[in-house]
């Protein structure tokens, strides 16, 4: 299980996949948690 994060707004996200969208902002920035 890997943790990604949005990078402009700061929403968090778990799971195998990297969203394509961020759910909270819509942008498509989400890179994964250091």
């Amino acid at each position: 299980m890997s943790k990604f994060e949005c990078l402009d707004c700061g929403h968090k996200h778990k799971g195998e996949q990297r969203p394509r969208k961020c759910p909270q902002c819509n942008c498509k920035t989400f890179d994964r948690c250091k």
